[in-house]
């Protein structure tokens, strides 16, 4: 028993001398300065940084300077020695006691310190340290701190350090992770945290720390024991995603160093990826196989189970609004009907995070200005998806007073009128934003680029009413100093400027900046366009930076295809609207069908001679094969294209020569069409004037396109052809709900021949086909001859088409339409009559294709005669209405 007792105290004897020591107290005295300049400042400087650098010691303890500056009472700095320090240090109980001088002579700075231990009656140890340059006196400081701690701690400092073990991890990687550094006084509990951030790179399944004590201090070694290198990823158990995609989304690689976190990161992506294409119930495994050689396999085993789509989405404690209503204002939907062509039921938790703030659009814009929605509640199971959104709408608030104080360019009332928000109604953020961009224009389109419009607000909650107060400060108004262009390596920069409704030194007009916006994306040259503005010069410039990125514009394609009227086809196209960055277009168009072909060589330049004016030509030669009779076409045409006041509208001059030859006239055809037989010229002008504010020449969801157009051939024109043509069209696209577009087309038109001359055949009016009438075949509508039944056309026709297209495969560009047409030609004899059209309903599906716009359309005639087809299918790759 006493043995155990001895052992016991002999053990917490060794462990007190070991780790319950006191610390050392030291006591540091001011600096004394020798300097031509006055750096007297320095003196307190030094003694606070030094203090704290020794203060930061494990094993020491600093007297506090309060202390010390008690003691030195009435002393001056110059009257500190060895006897004083003495005196002092013993009275504070200090174990080792530190003074000493700053020396500047020039750029050159040194400090000499004295140390002295106050046991054993020892001579103080000289320390010195220096360098150039008072900006080096902070670490010329510490590095006396280190001298210093290593005196009195007899080589407890960090000589070395070492890294042992590493293959293929760098030994600088493995450093940067240290914050212990070579010549740091040797601190445990510094290397332990070195160890946990080595640790913690993942790389490494053991890290430990060595030590040895040499006669220049501690030699410190980090061993670390490598993961496995990652020599293959295998991925198992996918049939609906590709491997590729899944090695896309993975945070671990090959050749890496294996790491269990990156490899569960990758579990989470592969989830992520699942759940994007609609398979929440996915689950996934990884499995880690260790090879002979330091190398490991690791192993994604994915159960993919079946798409989970969602069945249902609520609401709770929604009252101003039915769930119908809110999940109309949803990207996110319930599996629906044609959930397989519409991607209805899909869950993708980014865009139900944005449906939650079109939720609280909607509340907003109707009143309620304290809505919350919560986080969306999402539970699934391995057939469904349901989703719970949590709503606490608050209370709905209407408009109280509405005033404009400020910079006023017009009276109040007439700036009021012209709001939508009013008194009394409800309180909407989307028309409040709508007065503030209104007001914003208003004062932009007379030059004041530095307007700033804030709504300032006040609520009165007990009677649900905001007064709305527009707080107007206009600013100077500001001219346009520079117009800098940048971006455009191939188009020229007049070509870019030549379509600004801006130019230097003009006064700023928000519109005009919009209108060039819009001329300058019409171009077609652009991948993106940024307009704009900074401060120039003065308060009152302004300069404007026009950014472009630039699209390829010439274009090689080739394809086949199959229309209703040319049967197989096969087509070859060469163009460049952007010719040497010009902004000329040339293009070479062959087609080649089963009963036609068509070649035409065009070239247009849209500001010929540097004038609004453009100017163009065509070379062609065609041919088609009709039922009784072939038509082949050589000519060209020269055009031309005039400014007019209207923004959209221009006026166009054409001059056309063509020679006509009609051959392989059938023996049963019409007395008309074997009248024609031979060759016949073609030379004309036609005038039209065209007003163009679609948004789009494809697949258009707003404007119209209007134009009147009449041809005069022969007479002082010379050719054989004498003829006039008249031709009125009328086109209107209206954007309505879920991005359908309602469109409405007129067309009239009439020929009459000249100075006693017949109209050519090939001049009169067919109808019927993809362009004119569906639901009948091309050409088949028309005035016929009544003995051999054949269609002669007719001198006067008139065409109605009522469209209603709506998205089926929006992000394919994949568009549907259901259609009604009317129309029909009148011979000569005969009036306009609405009485006698053929009528025709029908469906089809657009699509802008890489070989162009693309058209399938099935038209059911309402009313067919004895040898007509009830309905017919029509198939072309070109141009739209």
């Amino acid at each position: 028993m006493v043995k155990k007792i001895l052992i016991c105290l002999v053990c917490f004897f060794v462990y007190q001398v070991a780790y319950g020591q006191k610390p050392i107290k030291i006591i540091v005295f001011p600096f004394q300065i020798s300097s031509l300049e006055n750096l007297n400042h320095l003196s307190g400087e030094i003694w606070d940084t030094l203090i704290t650098h020794l203060d930061e010691c494990e094993k020491a303890s600093v007297v506090e300077r309060a202390l010390v500056e008690s003691a030195l009472e009435g002393r001056s700095i110059d009257s500190i020695d060895e006897a004083l320090v003495r005196r002092v240090a013993e009275w504070t109980g200090a174990d080792f006691a530190v003074w000493g001088s700053l020396t500047k002579i020039g750029k050159a700075i040194s400090i000499d310190v004295e140390l002295l231990e106050m046991k054993g009656g020892k001579s103080p140890q000289k320390i010195y340290v220096e360098d150039k340059g008072l900006d080096r006196l902070t670490p010329l400081v510490s590095e006396l701190a280190q001298h210093i701690i290593s005196k009195f701690l007899d080589k407890e400092i960090i000589a070395k350090i070492y890294v042992k073990g590493n293959l293929r991890i760098e030994e600088d990687t493995i450093k940067s992770q240290m914050k212990t550094q070579e010549g740091d006084v040797f601190s445990k509990k510094a290397l332990r945290e070195d160890l946990k951030r080595i640790y913690r790179m993942d790389y490494f399944e053991d890290v430990h720390v060595d030590k040895v004590k040499t006669s220049d201090g501690y030699n410190i070694t980090f061993i670390v024991s490598e993961r496995p290198f990652v020599k293959k990823i295998e991925i198992s158990g996918n049939r609906l995603i590709e491997k590729d995609d899944i090695m896309d989304v993975l945070d671990i690689k090959i050749k890496t160093i294996l790491n269990f976190n990156r490899i569960k990161r990758s579990v989470k992506n592969i989830l992520r990826l699942y759940k994007e294409e609609g398979y929440w119930a996915a689950d996934v495994e990884y499995k880690v196989y260790y090879l002979k050689t330091k190398e490991a396999v690791v192993d994604f085993i994915i159960e993919e189970k079946k798409k989970t789509l969602i069945k249902e989405i609520k609401f709770s404690r929604n009252k101003a609004f039915d769930d119908e209503e809110l999940r109309d204002v949803m990207k996110t939907k319930q599996k629906g009907f044609f959930w397989y062509f519409t991607d209805s039921g899909l869950m993708n938790e980014e865009v139900l995070d944005q449906d939650s703030d079109r939720i609280s659009a909607l509340y907003s814009e109707n009143g309620y200005i304290n809505i919350k929605v919560g986080k969306p509640e999402i539970i699934h199971d391995e057939e469904w998806i349901y989703v719970t959104i949590p709503i606490d709408e608050g209370k709905q608030f209407k408009i109280g007073e509405i005033k404009i104080k400020g910079d006023l360019i017009e009276e109040e009332e007439i700036l009021l009128k012209g709001l939508k928000t009013i008194p009394g109604g409800i309180f909407n953020r989307k028309l409040l934003r709508g007065d503030i961009n209104h007001l914003t224009d208003l004062y932009a389109k007379t030059g004041y680029a530095f307007i700033d419009v804030r709504p300032l607000t006040s609520i009165d909650e007990e009677n649900q009413v905001v007064h709305l107060t527009f707080d107007i400060k206009k600013g100077k108004k500001a001219y346009f100093e520079k117009i800098i262009i940048t971006g455009n390596t191939r188009t020229r920069d007049k070509v870019i400027r030549r379509e600004m409704k801006v130019v230097e030194g003009d006064l700023y007009n928000k519109n005009k900046l919009s209108n060039s916006y819009k001329k300058l994306y019409r171009l077609g040259y652009f991948e993106e366009i940024d307009l704009n503005t900074e401060r120039g010069s003065l308060d009152d410039k302004l300069n404007l930076n026009i950014k472009v990125k630039e699209r390829p514009t010439g274009a090689v394609s080739a394809g086949f295809g199959y229309s209703s009227i040319d049967h197989l086809f096969g087509m070859l196209q060469v163009s460049e609207s952007n010719l040497f960055g010009r902004g000329q277009k040339l293009s070479f168009v062959a087609k080649l069908g089963g009963s036609s072909h068509t070649y035409n060589l065009g070239f247009t330049e849209p500001w010929f001679l540097d004038t609004r004016v453009s100017a163009g030509f065509d070379i062609y030669d065609a041919s088609r094969e009709y039922t009784d009779y072939t038509k082949e076409v050589q000519g060209g045409d020269i055009r031309f294209g005039f400014p007019t006041p209207g923004e959209y509208t221009r006026l166009y001059l054409t001059y056309r020569y063509e020679d006509v030859f009609i051959t392989d006239v059938s023996d049963s055809a019409s007395e008309v069409i074997r009248d024609e037989e031979g060759t016949s010229v073609t030379s004309s002008i036609t005038t039209t004037l065209l007003r163009d504010s679609r948004d789009s020449t494809i697949f258009p969801s707003k404007g119209s396109k209007n134009s009147i157009s009449i041809e005069y051939a022969g007479g002082v024109l010379g050719g054989t052809n004498y003829f006039t043509k008249y031709i009125g069209s009328t086109t209107w696209y209206f954007p309505l709900f879920w991005d359908t577009v309602f469109m409405t087309r007129s067309v009239i038109g009439y020929v009459h021949g000249n100075e006693g001359r017949d109209v050519p055949l090939f001049e009169r009016f067919f109808l019927g086909g993809i362009y004119t009438i569906r639901g009948f075949e091309t050409y088949s509508i028309g005035p016929t001859d009544p003995e051999t039944g054949d269609v002669i056309g007719g001198d006067k026709e008139l065409i109605f088409n009522v469209e209603y297209i709506f998205p089926l495969v929006k992000d394919a560009g994949i568009n549907g339409v259901i259609f009604f047409d009317a129309g029909n030609a009148f011979d000569d004899d005969e009036d306009f009559d609405l009485r006698d059209l053929r009528r025709s309903v029908g469906a089809g599906i657009r699509w802008y294709s890489p070989m162009g716009p693309l058209r399938l359309e099935w038209g059911y005639n309402l009313k067919p005669k004895p040898d007509e087809k009830q309905s017919n299918w029509d198939f072309s790759i070109g141009l739209m209405f």
